[in-house]
């Protein structure tokens, strides 16, 4: 995974962009959604397994800038590397359902399981 093309840098953004200071970071996959995968063999640990390939490929070149990570289909992965990452759940509460409930205890109920699960439990600061 490691980019070694220093000859076409342009082939290797995180060479350009290492040095770079008006960019917050990387991030490498917004909202990966397995399950509509055209791949029926895609699981979650795919994806974990390509995030520490693209972490470390990253980090070879570049230290500094923040790497975004976003887990699949709500999973909670033990993320081991922690330095200059930010996990990035997209939990969307039933609030933002088709049709949302209109019981407002459900909606709390529901906002504070995701919170556990993906925050606390996860040990996540968001």
């Amino acid at each position: 995974m490691t980019c070694t093309n220093t000859s076409r840098p342009e082939s290797c953004p995180v060479l350009v962009l290492a040095k770079e200071t008006t960019i917050a970071g990387y991030d490498i996959l917004n909202e990966p959604w397995i399950y509509s995968s055209v791949n029926s063999n895609l699981n979650a640990t795919n994806v974990d397994t390509f995030y520490l390939k693209v972490v470390a490929a990253i980090r070879s070149v570049d230290p500094n800038h923040i790497i975004f990570l976003e887990p699949t289909n709500m999973n909670t992965f033990g993320f081991l590397i922690r330095s200059n990452i930010v996990w990035s759940p997209h939990f969307y509460v039933l609030a933002l359902a088709r049709i949302p409930p209109t019981n407002r205890s459900i909606l709390e109920a529901d906002l504070a399981a995701k919170y556990k699960k993906f925050v606390l439990e996860a040990g996540t600061p968001m």
